[in-house]
């Protein structure tokens, strides 16, 4: 009887912690998206850092996207440059951060971007993949 009772005892303890667990793990990655919410424009771009690429428009499309994306790239540098608006392209990114939570954060939103199609473009320290010709312009301007 006396181990029937510990048996059901440990195995309530077991339920219990594996439920703290996963209650935790949820309130984690609600506290996350509750952050990326936060730090996303009207246009859709996500807070990141100007510590990532600088400041200014940058178009990032990798040397083997598909035709398709390519294009997109493409096009949207020729719209920016028609209308005189100054942006950098290039198909890598190189960050070296120190391992801090802020920069464990700016990562995690980063990565988010980075599952999206290409392009990837950089406006004053935000991100977003593949966004319009339009949402591009108004980020930059501060719309």
């Amino acid at each position: 009887m006396r181990r029937l009772l510990v048996m059901g005892m440990v195995a309530a303890l077991a339920v219990f912690s594996v439920f703290y667990f996963m209650n935790r793990e949820q309130q984690q990655q609600a506290l996350e998206q509750a952050a990326l919410n936060r730090a996303t424009s009207d246009n859709g771009f996500v807070e990141l850092s100007t510590k990532v690429v600088g400041e200014g428009i940058v178009i990032m499309a990798p040397m083997n996207c598909t035709s398709q994306q390519a294009r997109a790239a493409d096009d949207l540098a020729a719209a920016l440059r028609a209308e005189g608006i100054a942006f950098r392209r290039t198909n890598s990114l190189s960050l070296s951060l120190e391992a801090t939570e802020e920069n464990r954060r700016l990562l995690l939103r980063l990565d988010q971007v980075m599952d999206q199609p290409p392009p990837m473009v950089f406006v004053h320290g935000r991100a977003k993949s593949n966004p319009s010709f339009e949402e591009v312009v108004a980020e930059f301007r501060g719309r």
